[in-house]
């Protein structure tokens, strides 16, 4: 959220790859969790390219050191 955050858009340019590079976490885990957020309709992943849509229930199933970093977060 907070890369999405310093966008104009909903749709950002990177891998699978660069986050788990990013999280320090596997490629793997990442597709898994993509997947998971796609089924449920909060995003669209292709090749390189993932797009938001559904930013407030993304933002509703994030961490709430999300909402306490970003309290007057408008979208």
């Amino acid at each position: 959220m907070n890369t999405l955050d310093k966008t104009q858009g909903h749709t950002l340019q990177i891998t699978h790859q660069e986050i788990a590079d990013t999280l320090g976490i596997r490629r793997e885990s990442v597709t898994l969790a993509a997947g998971k957020l796609s089924h449920e309709g909060l995003i669209e992943v292709t090749r390189g390219q993932l797009q938001v849509l559904d930013r407030p229930k993304l933002e509703a199933m994030a961490c709430e050191c999300y909402r306490v970093m970003h309290p007057a977060q408008q979208h």
